[in-house]
């Protein structure tokens, strides 16, 4: 029995032992699986650490950039107000100058309707009194005469246009044959009126016809319609100061007038043109920049409709990037035309070398 005793004793001492072993193997094993989720923890604090720190960093970046926006479309905002303010002051001071042109034009065009209500008649005694000197034999002679070409220009009187038509006015009291005459005389002074009036005078002289002296019908009717130098309308203007980031459908204020003739059509400060003439008009923009791999598209607008199209691509630094366009347009009066900023790449910059002209091709 004690042998057996002792057998058992030293069994389970050796399985004491094994177990004591394991346990030990177990502990270790633990313990260094520990450490490297204790290590893991470590690394994943530090990368989400440094995570938030970037997040932070970004964010304050986001934030200096929005207020540094948000203060340029103040100023924006500021110099566009400042600009409609003036534009308005403008638009209110050219039509009070219309106003009074208008009231003046009218008065004028009473008086000169007093002046020929007061002239008809004497025109009317003198068409009777030609009647009654002339016959059919005569106007048939003289028709044949003009047919022939000999009669190189005509001395009759720059209102033949008013005198038709008073003689139509007159049919009552004038004769087939006159009107006849006053229609080929009409023609012929608008193919001879440019020519020597000299031997025309002779002729005249030759023929008896009483108006022989132009200067003595001249109409005031038919003076205005001479074309004169305030008939012309033309502007070039430049760009005074560099130009930087315009937003898009900024006006570009060309402020330089190197050229401005007509009645001021052309606005330096708000950079648009008012037409007062209509007529077909040419307009003509230059745009020039110097930053490298940018571009602007410019437009032109008519009434804030565009009408045309311009793109300037930037250079390399070295070499200057151009981009400039023409553009043909029927004015009626009243109607705005400016040059506006388009899409763009930040940080382009407009040139002071950058240029806006138009002028009158034909007047109505």
């Amino acid at each position: 029995m004690e042998s057996i005793r002792a057998k058992d004793v030293q069994i389970l001492t050796n399985r004491l032992k094994e177990v004591e072993s394991v346990h030990a193997k177990d502990v270790q094993h633990l313990t260094n699986r520990l450490k490297e989720v204790e290590s893991m923890r470590a690394k994943d604090v530090e990368i989400f650490t440094k995570r938030l720190a970037e997040a932070e960093s970004m964010r304050a970046e986001d934030v200096k950039i929005l207020t540094t926006r948000r203060k340029e479309v103040e100023s924006m905002r500021a110099k566009d107000v400042e600009i409609f303010t003036k534009r308005l002051a403008e638009v209110e001071s050219t039509c009070a100058k219309d106003v009074r042109i208008l009231t003046n034009r009218i008065t004028e065009m009473e008086n000169l309707c007093v002046n020929d209500s007061q002239t008809l008649p004497n025109r009317r005694e003198e068409m009777l009194n030609l009647r009654e000197m002339e016959n059919p034999t005569n106007h048939v002679d003289e028709l044949q005469y003009m047919r022939t070409g000999n009669v190189q220009s005509l001395a009759i009187p720059t209102d033949v246009d008013f005198m038709t038509n008073h003689m139509q006015e007159e049919k009552p009291f004038l004769s087939k044959d006159i009107k006849d005459l006053a229609k080929t005389l009409t023609t012929s002074a608008q193919k001879n009126r440019s020519k020597n009036m000299q031997p025309v005078q002779k002729d005249a002289q030759d023929m008896k016809y009483p108006y022989q002296t132009p200067d003595k019908r001249s109409s005031p009717l038919m003076s205005s319609r001479v074309a004169s130098v305030t008939d012309w309308v033309a502007f070039h203007a430049i760009l005074h100061a560099p130009m930087s980031d315009p937003s898009w459908g900024h006006i570009i204020p060309f402020s330089e007038i190197k050229t401005n003739i007509g009645n001021n059509e052309y606005h330096p400060t708000t950079g648009v043109f008012t037409c007062k003439k209509a007529g077909i008009y040419v307009f003509s923009w230059s745009i020039r920049v110097n930053q490298a791999d940018h571009g602007l598209e410019t437009e032109l607008a008519l009434n804030g409709a565009t009408v045309g199209y311009n793109t300037a691509g930037g250079g390399d630094g070295n070499t200057w990037g151009y981009g400039s366009a023409t553009v043909t347009l029927y004015l009626q009066v009243g109607d705005e035309v400016w040059v506006k900023a388009g899409g763009r790449i930040d940080g382009i910059t407009i040139s002071p070398i950058s240029m806006f002209t138009a002028f009158l091709v034909h007047a109505d």
